[in-house]
C-alpha cells in the first residue's frame, strides 16, 4: 500500500515536516526567515491560504521557517512584530509554547 499522509494541522507539527538543524549556519538561519516572509497567510473565503502556493495555512515551508527560527532564540512574538501579520502561538513547536 501507498504512504499513509498526515494532515495539516494548527495542533502540532506533521510527521512529514522537515527536521530543525541542530546548529544552522548564517546562510540557514536567513533560508528560514525567507520561507517565513514568503509563505505569510492570506485570508480566503475557504480559510487562510499561503500567499506564495496556496496550501492551507500554515504550510510546511512556513512551519520549517518558524521552526528554525524560534529553536534559535526567535520568539513569536518577534516574528509576529516583524512581519506585521497575526500568527498564531500555537504554531510554536510543542514543548515551546
Amino acid at each position: 500500500m501507498g504512504r499513509k499522509r498526515s494532515r495539516n494541522t494548527r495542533a502540532g507539527w506533521d510527521a512529514d515536516d522537515w527536521p530543525v538543524p541542530r546548529r544552522p549556519d548564517a546562510s540557514e538561519l536567513r533560508f528560514a526567515a525567507r520561507a517565513v516572509v514568503a509563505h505569510l497567510p492570506e485570508s480566503r473565503a475557504a480559510g487562510a491560504r499561503c500567499v506564495f502556493d496556496g496550501r492551507v495555512f500554515p504550510c510546511k515551508w512556513f512551519r520549517w521557517g518558524f521552526r528554525v527560527l524560534t529553536a534559535n532564540g526567535v520568539s513569536a512574538r518577534q516574528i509576529r512584530d516583524v512581519l506585521g501579520v497575526s500568527v498564531s502561538v500555537s504554531l510554536a513547536p510543542r514543548g515551546r509554547r
